[in-house]
């Protein structure tokens, strides 16, 4: 797949965890970005911002399937590696080269940015969260939990997740993990 809209609006999200990553800890050096954690935070900031249609994402990431360790957007994570400016690796977020915006619409910049400000409203120290808090915290979402069992069922392990279910999701998910639970 080339390089898409797609992929231009996940590396400014990316960015966004970037700046997060440093307001929150004071440095990108040495982060835990890991792939699995990116792309459990990239559901967040879809979910958080589903149900408001000014600042829904899943028109541009709309490909969101139910796999064992969680939701993750099919699309982004089959072209991971035709990232240009940042490397999602198994352990951290590294970066390839200096970020250019190649995004060409800034409705969906203020999307992602407005998602990512209510995300951290919600709870600042999900960046902090290991991977596997964050699995852990996706598991707990219906739309994820009925999907998995549906492909379960069908002795599958994976199943696209219709967006309707996320637009529905409970913000309160988000905050039922406290702060402190991320202790670093």
């Amino acid at each position: 797949m080339a390089y898409s809209d797609k992929l231009a609006a996940f590396e400014f999200l990316l960015k966004q965890l970037e700046k997060w990553y440093i307001e929150a800890f004071g440095s990108f050096e040495n982060n835990n970005l890991s792939r699995l954690k990116v792309f459990k935070i990239h559901f967040f900031v879809c979910t958080v911002s589903a149900k408001d249609e000014s600042t829904n994402l899943l028109e541009v990431f709309n490909n969101f399937y139910a796999l064992p360790f969680g939701p993750v957007e099919s699309d982004v994570y089959n072209s991971i590696s035709e990232l240009k400016y940042y490397t999602l690796g198994k352990d951290s977020l590294s970066i390839k080269s200096p970020f250019v915006n190649e995004l060409n619409s800034p409705e969906t910049e203020d999307k992602i940015k407005e998602s990512i400000r209510i995300l951290k409203e919600l709870n600042f120290d999900l960046i902090g969260a290991s991977a596997f808090e964050l699995v852990n915290l996706s598991h707990t979402f219906d739309s994820w939990q009925r999907s998995y069992s549906f492909a379960k069922h069908l002795h599958k392990n994976s199943f696209k997740i219709p967006d309707n279910l996320i637009e529905v999701e409970s913000l309160d998910l988000l905050l039922s993990h406290s702060s402190r639970e991320y202790a670093s």
